[in-house]
């Protein structure tokens, strides 16, 4: 997983060591490509792991369902 600095779980990805934060400038991001082939499958084994720990598929979907009614609610008058 490739994130930049300014992607909310950059500090997710650093800390459980399952892809490459990087700076979002292309030198950061060839780095970061660079340094996540030399070790991808230490990172991959740890993606799934890390998605199971901090994020619930239930949650997300409600959240994005709650999103989309009030988007269309805010269309119609």
């Amino acid at each position: 997983m490739l994130v930049s600095t300014h992607v909310g779980i950059a500090d997710v990805v650093g800390r459980e060591h399952c892809g490459q934060v990087f700076e979002p400038t292309v030198d950061g991001l060839c780095r970061a490509i660079e340094s996540l082939r030399a070790d991808y499958q230490a990172h991959a084994v740890r993606a799934r792991p890390a998605a199971e720990r901090h994020f619930d598929l239930r949650e997300c979907l409600r959240q994005h369902e709650y999103l989309y009614r009030e988007t269309l609610a805010d269309g119609n008058p």
